[in-house]
């Protein structure tokens, strides 16, 4: 964040997190994205909440894709 990359990958930003601070983790990758970064990241099992604040999805399975496009 110090030398303003184009790309930010974070493996499990949320994790052992209590819900309401995932959710602020989430609004601060969303404004970084909003900025013109891009933003990568795992997620296992999110809650509805989190999941609802994502904007595109990569679905993967062993390795393949099994979905990619619009989380919605």
């Amino acid at each position: 964040m110090v030398s303003r990359p184009h790309v930010i990958i974070l493996d499990e930003p949320t994790s052992g997190l209590d819900s309401n601070k995932a959710a602020k983790v989430l609004r601060i990758l969303k404004k970084l994205a909003m900025k013109g970064h891009t933003i990568i990241f795992t997620l296992h099992q999110p809650s509805y909440m989190l999941y609802s604040c994502l904007d595109r999805l990569l679905l993967l399975d062993k390795g393949h894709t099994i979905y990619q496009g619009p989380a919605a």
